[in-house]
Parts: C-alpha cells; structure tokens; sequence
C-alpha cells in the first residue's frame, strides 16, 4: 500500500552544540541530527501533555476536554 507524507517541513540553522547533539542521538538512538532533533521535541512535547493529565481530577474528564485533548495530541498517537 502507498502512503503518501503530507507533513511540511522548513529548513532551518541552529547553532547547536554537536557534542549534545551526539549524546542526544546516541540516547535516542536516532538515524541523524534532524531525527534526533525531531524525536527531542517530540519527547518534550510527550512530557508536557503528560504532566498536564497527571494534574487532572476525575470531574476534569469532560467530553469538551478529551475532544481539545485529541486535538493537541501528537500525529503519531492520532492513530492514522
């Protein structure tokens, strides 16, 4: 089956450490920089959602907010 990635993408210059980009790679166990970059702000991203569900209290749980929940969740996690 084909797929086809839709996702937009920018090019960008960071001055970035290379030896924390190594570390980070090699941690992440990521292919290159823009891999190990990407799987990085994914991973924070990943940390800030669940930081912010650990906080809920059961009556949080409303319809509106699982549907606002979905809707900032990653595109890896939408099951698509």
């Amino acid at each position: 089956m084909y797929t086809c990635d839709m996702t937009v993408r920018t090019r960008t210059t960071m001055n970035l450490d290379p030896e924390l980009v190594a570390r980070a790679r090699e941690v992440l166990k990521a292919k290159n920089a823009s891999d190990t970059i990407r799987q990085a702000l994914n991973r924070v991203i990943e940390d800030a959602l669940f930081d912010e569900l650990s906080n809920w209290q059961p009556g949080d749980l409303t319809p509106e907010a699982l549907s606002q929940l979905r809707e900032s969740r990653p595109a890896k996690w939408s099951g698509s």
